[in-house]
């Protein structure tokens, strides 16, 4: 099922460190990339889908000198389905427990390795290939899609507040399949994130020469070709931040841990 925005949307450019100031390659900066998107499942005898609820997705992102450090938390439930139908099955994940994972990645942009921890505790960690691992991850995406090219858009309104944060509302039908339409609301800012390149919209912003730190598509409720099935109106967002660093010596010791033991 394709819908306006997908983890691929989601747009990150690597750290240039050579262009950093001494000064700020000392420094540990971060910011944190928040995304809310649809739990969806399937109601064969309705021939619906279903959104049960919106999960809240954290990504944390540290730079210190010429180390990147991902941090991602995300829920989880240990699943056996077996011989299940699919009606079956989501009351069989509806009634598990759910916990909280964490996914840590350190790397260099020089090297082809990373150190790799399914926790926040860096010494329970293993070497990984950086190249791989980023495809996989959400937060690391293409940076060719632009959704306002990919569809056919009106511009609904624009306003600009008072701190020159711009507001731009959008009218979207997809140019393929032409049932799926909906709205885009995106925010500018000239803020500075620190001396990094992160971009939720790459393409975007560089049209707009300023920074877009928020983005929320809405599709509306259509029939889906060509089984017809049905699905309700969908909000997906994403929404990029700084971090006040509050524990930079503990992060600190996570990044030298990781480049000592990719020796």
């Amino acid at each position: 099922m394709k819908t306006f925005v997908s983890v691929s949307l989601i747009l990150f450019s690597l750290l240039n460190c050579h262009s950093l100031k001494k000064s700020q390659k000392e420094k540990v900066w971060g910011i944190v990339v928040e995304r809310t998107v649809p739990d969806i499942y399937f109601d064969s005898l309705k021939n619906q889908m279903i959104i049960s609820r919106y999960i809240p997705y954290f990504t944390k992102i540290y730079y210190y000198k010429n180390q990147v450090l991902l941090q991602s938390s995300y829920p989880y439930r240990k699943v056996n389905l077996g011989v299940l139908n699919e009606d079956e099955k989501q009351l069989y994940i509806d009634s598990l427990s759910e916990e909280n994972r964490y996914f840590t990645f350190i790397y260099s942009n020089q090297a082809t390795t990373g150190w790799l921890c399914d926790s926040n505790n860096v010494k329970n960690g293993r070497m990984a290939k950086k190249d791989s691992l980023l495809e996989s991850q959400w937060i690391v995406a293409s940076q060719t899609y632009d959704i306002l090219k990919s569809s056919d858009h009106t511009l609904v309104s624009s306003n600009t507040s008072k701190d020159g944060t711009i507001t731009e509302q959008y009218r979207l039908k997809d140019k393929v399949d032409t049932s799926m339409t909906g709205s885009l609301m995106l925010v500018f800012s000239n803020k500075e994130f620190g001396p990094f390149e992160y971009s939720l919209a790459k393409d975007i912003e560089q049209q707009k020469k300023m920074k877009v730190i928020k983005m929320i598509t809405v599709n509306d409720a259509r029939y889906v070709p060509p089984t017809n099935t049905f699905i309700g109106r969908m909000e997906l967002s994403y929404e990029l931040k700084k971090i006040a660093i509050t524990n930079e010596n503990e992060i600190i010791t996570m990044f030298k841990f990781a480049e000592a033991a990719l020796q």
